[in-house]
C-alpha cells in the first residue's frame, strides 16, 4: 500500500512533471515471498486515493535491494532491525517512517488478516505520513541538485 500511495503522489506531482527529477520506489517485505499479489482489502483500501496496486508483486527483502536504496523507510522497529541485520552499513539511510518526518515514533501496524476497516485505517495513516515524506524527499533532492 505504501509504495502504491507514494508512487501516486509522485505521479501527480507538478514538481516532478516539470523537472528532470526521477524517483524510483521499491518495496520489499521482511516476511514476503516473491510474486504474491496484494490482498483484496489492501487493493480496496488505497482506491480512494486513486491508487491501483492490483498488479504489484511482493518481493522479499534482500541485501541487494537494500544496497540499491538511497532511503529505506520501514513500518515497524523490527523491520529496521532486519534491514540492518542484512546490511549494517544502511544504518544512516534506514528510518522508521514516522521518525523520518515527525518527532514522534509511531509504528504502522500490518493489517494482514484484519478486516477491511483496519486496512483503510492503515491506508489513511500512510497517506498522511507519505505526503510529508514526499515533501521532504523533494526538498532534499532539489537542495542536492
Amino acid at each position: 500500500m505504501a509504495k502504491g500511495i507514494f508512487d501516486k503522489l509522485i505521479e501527480d506531482s507538478p514538481q516532478i512533471r516539470k523537472s528532470e527529477i526521477n524517483i524510483l520506489t521499491l518495496s520489499a517485505g521482511t516476511n514476503a515471498t516473491k510474486g504474491n499479489l496484494p490482498s483484496e482489502y489492501a487493493q480496496q483500501a488505497v482506491k480512494k486515493y486513486g491508487v491501483d496496486i492490483r498488479h504489484h508483486l511482493s518481493q522479499p527483502l534482500t541485501k541487494e535491494r537494500i544496497d540499491l536504496a538511497d532511503l529505506i523507510l520501514v513500518m515497524e522497529p523490527k523491520h529496521k532491525e532486519q534491514v540492518l541485520a542484512l546490511a549494517p552499513l544502511a544504518k544512516n539511510r534506514t528510518f522508521l517512517i514516522t521518525d523520518y518526518v515527525e518527532d514522534k515514533t509511531q509504528e504502522i501496524p500490518d493489517p494482514y488478516g484484519q478486516p477491511l476497516e483496519k486496512f483503510q485505517e492503515v491506508a489513511d495513516l500512510l497517506y498522511k505520513i507519505l505526503q510529508k515524506v514526499y515533501k521532504l524527499v523533494i526538498k532534499q533532492i532539489i537542495m542536492h541538485k
